[in-house]
Order: structure tokens, then C-alpha cells, then sequence
């Protein structure tokens, strides 16, 4: 003789339990990407801050401008293109090339 094994039917849940069940489910990921988004927008100030000192040499006076040019583009990627443009620019003649500066062109 065979014996049946009986599985007890899933609780159906009504909407309101499903979405909360989802809403549970979907907290720790939901905080994860804040973070990710949080810190992605850190990184790209602390390139705001290097491209404006590149682009005042060292002139607080002339910082806005750098800035200015900066926040004037709408794309990430555009501004570190022109980032690492300017970091070129600057470090064009020197040989060899000062540590960091492999350390943020080759980063991104």
C-alpha cells in the first residue's frame, strides 16, 4: 500500500497582506539602494571638488567657475569624460605622471 503524504493549501492572502508581505520582502534592498544612490552622489561632489581645483589652479576666487561648468552638464558620465580631460590638460608635460593621477583616470 502507497502512502499519501497530504500537503496542507497554501493561506490565500487577501491584497492588503500580499503588499505588506512584498513591502517586508522589499525593505533591506530598498535601503541598499539608497545607499548605493547616496554614495554614487558623494563620489560625484568629491569630482565636482577636484575638476573645480583643476580648473582655478589653486584660486579659491575662481572655484565657482569651475563649478559652474561643472553643474552646467546634466550627464555623469559627460562630466567625468571632462574631468579626466582636464586632468590630462593639466598634467600634460609632467613626466612621469604624478601617482593620482592613475588613481582617478583609470578609476572611472
Amino acid at each position: 500500500m502507497k502512502m499519501r503524504v497530504v500537503v496542507a493549501p497554501r493561506p490565500r492572502l487577501t491584497p492588503a497582506q500580499r503588499k505588506l508581505r512584498n513591502e517586508r520582502r522589499f525593505r533591506p534592498i530598498a535601503a541598499e539602494l539608497g545607499w548605493l544612490a547616496y554614495e554614487w552622489n558623494r563620489l560625484h561632489e568629491a569630482f565636482a571638488e577636484l575638476f573645480a581645483d583643476f580648473m582655478s589652479k589653486g584660486d579659491d576666487n575662481h572655484k565657482p567657475i569651475g563649478f559652474a561648468v561643472w553643474y552646467s552638464i546634466p550627464s555623469d558620465r559627460t562630466q567625468r569624460d571632462m574631468l579626466r580631460a582636464t586632468i590630462e590638460a593639466v598634467h600634460l608635460r609632467d613626466s612621469p605622471k604624478p601617482r593620482i593621477y592613475d588613481e582617478i583616470t583609470f578609476g572611472f
